[in-house]
């Protein structure tokens, strides 16, 4: 009897054992990653194994949004090169933005689902980022060739696959869109105080800023205006109180001169002023001609009928790459901060 009883002891110690080290592999599991069929073809370890797209995950990584690449998904990745983050300061990244900045950019490149742009339509198709601003993207047939545009700029490669989605190859990194109006965005920009006062005195502000159709304003900066001294001999607009006592009408024409009509990247500015040698017409019905480079980061200048020289995308004094005024997006246009008033 004895030994009937110690080898039912045995066997209970035996399967006690056995499901002590079942619980403990299912518990040491839970802690591992998922390595199911397909785990490491990612975007997270797409970008962690190219070194085009280092930076990438390390601005990423920073943001907070690295591993949200690594989820199932799926996802569409707007991936800036490592060439595209070396002008917004990759190497110095940590010195220029904060994590939160930085997050709310990246979340501007991620769209839910896996968004094939080559299957597109022709014509802008707006969607809708993880941020909840949205990229346009814009297609058109030049000859036989289709193009595509993404908030002006030409993507590298479209469609890079990964197992949980696609990546769109950028050549730049993209400001977010952050305003729901142009007008919305001028009245929280310090540098554009008064920009703000002469779209209000000129009775502008409401019927375009504000307006449901998109438009592209070239706003002049705060020191563009300070800098405007005796070039309109009735008007000063150096200060508020001169704005505010301008002409309305006057002051009208001045600012439709700095609006055009639809929503222009400065990629599209280049395409158009390609075919348009005399300038783009604004919607007061003058011209502005667009000159410099589209290789080259933020090298357009516009230049007035009346303007002696041409106007740049402002830049704040020193070096800050993370201050970007050009192809600021907004639901009813886009809008480029320059840093002269252009003259009709």
């Amino acid at each position: 009897m004895q030994g009937i009883i110690k080898r039912i002891q045995i066997i209970w110690l035996a399967l006690l054992t056995i499901a002590a080290i079942s619980c403990k592999k299912d518990h040491d599991n839970d802690n591992k990653p998922v390595t199911e069929p397909g785990y490491n073809g990612r975007i997270q370890f797409v970008l962690q194994d190219n070194f085009n797209f280092s930076d990438a995950s390390n601005f990423l990584r920073y943001g907070g949004l690295l591993d949200t690449l690594g989820h199932p998904g799926p996802f569409t990745f707007l991936a800036p090169t490592n060439d595209a983050l070396a002008v917004a300061g990759s190497g110095t990244y940590a010195y220029y933005y904060t994590p939160g900045r930085i997050r709310e950019i990246l979340l501007y490149h991620i769209l839910r689902g896996k968004v094939s742009f080559r299957q597109l339509p022709l014509g802008d198709t707006a969607l809708v980022t993880m941020g909840g601003g949205a990229v346009h993207v814009f297609r058109y047939l030049n000859g036989t060739d289709t193009v595509t545009t993404i908030n002006g700029m030409t993507p590298g490669t479209l469609d890079v696959a990964a197992t949980n989605g696609l990546m769109q190859v950028m050549p730049q990194l993209m400001n977010p869109e952050t305003y729901p109006t142009i007008r919305d965005f001028i009245h929280n920009e310090p540098l554009l105080t008064l920009f703000a006062a002469a779209m209000q005195r000129s009775g502008l502000e409401n019927t375009l800023l504000a307006a449901k159709e998109p438009y592209t304003v070239i706003a002049p900066s705060n020191a563009a205006f300070q800098q405007s001294v005796g070039k309109w001999p009735d008007m000063d607009l150096t200060t508020i109180g001169g704005i505010m006592a301008a002409d309305p009408g006057k002051l009208a024409t001045l600012m439709k001169y700095h609006i055009l009509p639809g929503r222009l990247f400065t990629g599209d500015l280049f395409r158009m002023s390609a075919t348009a040698p005399d300038g783009l017409t604004t919607v007061n019905g003058g011209k502005i001609k667009i000159s410099g480079s589209p290789l080259y980061f933020n090298n357009i200048f516009f230049q007035g009928a009346g303007s002696p020289s041409t106007s740049a995308i402002y830049q704040v004094s020193g070096y800050d790459p993370s201050q970007n005024f050009a192809n600021r997006p907004c639901t009813n246009g886009v809008l480029h901060v320059i840093n002269g008033i252009l003259i009709p």
